[in-house]
């Protein structure tokens, strides 16, 4: 037999290219195969996650926690006629309900007594023993032609009010926080008057020192002595020229000492001391 080495290479590579179309089909296969095997597997796991949601319950939204930092508004004090009120326990809560009452002290004077119209003073952190005692003084006594303290409008409230009334109402303002005043008189010149009269007087005219009654704060003491410090300075003025003339519409009558020390002031120095002590602390 005669060899041909030409076909015998031409039948070798033909098996070659046979052998290398069947590798790239397997690869091929095996490549589809471990596709689908992947995307089966996505699948099964997407479903188990799909079933497992089902079977939950839904999530129940948490309110969120109130914030502690906010204030809470006082309740507003009930309506009450006369009777009910006197059937309340002598005290601040009473007094808190009479000062809320339609057309009472809320009115002119705010809730808490801390006034912020210049006209009316501030109750607010007054002490208790004063503010009672002024209360009685609005009051015309018996016997008496007119009351010590002559306020048209004051003189109208207190008139109602019981002794109980008096001493609640008393103690529900001195309970409360007074937002001071500033001092308003930029001059240096009236400052320093001021300022001369309270801590030191006027030895040549027999005026004593304001600190010396007042406190050097202008705190006062108790019954005797208002807190002055904080007040309108207007509103201080004004008491001032009350008690140095009792006879004006607003004349005050109800304290012996102030009236004699007021009559040994100016216009000039009762309003730079006015000014000084509700600028005080």
């Amino acid at each position: 037999m005669q060899f041909k080495p030409q076909k015998m290479l031409i039948c070798y590579i033909k098996k070659l290219k046979i052998h290398s179309r069947k590798k790239k089909t397997m690869k091929r296969m095996h490549s589809y195969w471990l596709s689908s095997a992947v995307v089966a597997t996505i699948a099964f796991a997407g479903f188990a996650i799909a079933q497992q949601k089902m079977s939950m319950p839904d999530a129940t939204p948490v309110a969120p926690a109130p914030d502690a930092a906010v204030a809470v508004a006082p309740a507003s004090a009930p309506q009450l006629d006369n009777a009910a009120i006197q059937a309340l326990p002598i005290g601040a809560e009473r007094g808190r309900i009479i000062a809320m009452q339609p057309g009472a002290c809320f009115t002119c004077h705010s809730g808490t007594g801390d006034s912020v119209i210049p006209a009316n003073p501030k109750l607010a952190g007054q002490h208790e023993a004063y503010l009672e005692k002024q209360l009685h003084d609005f009051k015309v006594a018996e016997g008496a032609e007119k009351a010590m303290r002559v306020n048209t409008t004051m003189n109208g409230m207190a008139a109602g009010l019981s002794d109980g009334d008096i001493k609640s109402l008393a103690a529900w303002f001195a309970s409360q926080k007074q937002t001071p005043v500033p001092a308003q008189i930029d001059a240096r010149e009236m400052s320093d008057l001021g300022k001369k009269i309270f801590f030191g007087g006027v030895a040549s005219k027999g005026l004593p020192a304001c600190a010396a009654c007042h406190g050097p704060t202008g705190a006062g003491i108790a019954a005797k002595y208002p807190r002055v410090s904080g007040q309108f300075a207007s509103y201080l003025e004004k008491q001032l020229k009350g008690f140095r003339d009792d006879k004006l519409p607003e004349g005050r009558a109800n304290n012996e000492a102030m009236m004699q020390i007021s009559k040994r002031m100016t216009d000039t120095e009762i309003k730079a001391v006015a000014d000084y002590m509700a600028g005080v602390r």
